[in-house]
């Protein structure tokens, strides 16, 4: 089979009569996908900025975080934590209160301070006082806890053993 020029212009003409036009149609297809491939580009540049995003909020929650983490101080400062407790037993209604030090002890890079405290109050004030003492900004934990109810003397009477900490020996 041969073909010829006539022939080639007689298909181009039936075509163009048809309204085919081949470069053109080539071109469209050429500009669909330039599109195509433009949309999948900015859908990746739109996961990628909300992937940035969700890792910048979390990064600032943990720099919040860590700003608000438990303090462990260099020493003890027992007075201090002593004040600190005097003021939450004050505003939390708790009477009676008697704090009593045990032996420190080495944990890891730490001096533990185990303190026991009694007091006596309502059980919810009793209960508020415990949050507050374990919400304290330096690292306050407790480690036993009792409420024996006490209807003689319309209340509870508290005892915990709570531990401080220091990074060093007094």
């Amino acid at each position: 089979m041969q073909v010829t020029l006539t022939g080639i212009l007689v298909i181009a003409v039936a075509l163009f009569l048809l309204g085919v036009d081949i470069p053109t149609q080539l071109s469209h297809r050429c500009v669909i996908q330039d599109i195509d491939q433009a949309q999948a580009t900015l859908r990746s540049a739109e996961l990628r900025e909300h992937a940035m995003a969700a890792a910048l909020g979390q990064t600032q929650s943990l720099t919040l975080a860590i700003s608000r983490a438990k303090q462990i101080p260099p020493t003890l400062r027992l007075g201090q934590w002593l004040g600190e407790v005097s003021s939450l037993a004050a505003q939390h209604a708790m009477r009676h209160w008697t704090l009593q030090q045990q032996t420190p002890q080495c944990v890891g890079a730490c001096i533990e301070q185990p303190v026991t405290l009694n007091a006596h109050g309502r059980f919810l004030d009793c209960l508020a006082f415990v949050q507050s003492l374990e919400a304290m900004p330096r690292l306050t934990r407790v480690q036993d806890l009792s409420i024996t109810a006490d209807p003689a003397n319309d209340g509870v009477d508290l005892q915990l053993t709570a531990s401080l900490y220091a990074k060093e020996a007094p």
